[in-house]
């Protein structure tokens, strides 16, 4: 079954859950705002610790905007309340 943009956004594993949450805050940040936002998407994790080579260059610019401790605490709230 493909996706589209319309496509709901209803995961139900961990990992999609987490994507769908980190989504939501690039998302907030873009209607405030504060950067514009593009979400390819790839059938990895991304962010600003993405080890993989193909990524890793594309959220690099994602790390110098969010400081380290903002994504990390951010993710730990969501594995909290999850």
């Amino acid at each position: 079954m493909s996706a589209t943009e319309n496509h709901p956004l209803a995961a139900t594993s961990k990992k999609g859950k987490l994507r769908n949450f980190i989504e939501g805050k690039l998302m907030d940040a873009q209607k405030s705002g504060q950067v514009s936002v593009v979400i390819p998407r790839f059938p990895d994790y991304y962010g600003s610790n993405v080890v993989n080579r193909l990524m890793a260059p594309i959220f690099f610019r994602i790390q110098e905007y969010f400081s380290e401790s903002f994504v990390q605490q951010e993710i730990c709230k969501f594995v909290e309340n999850s």
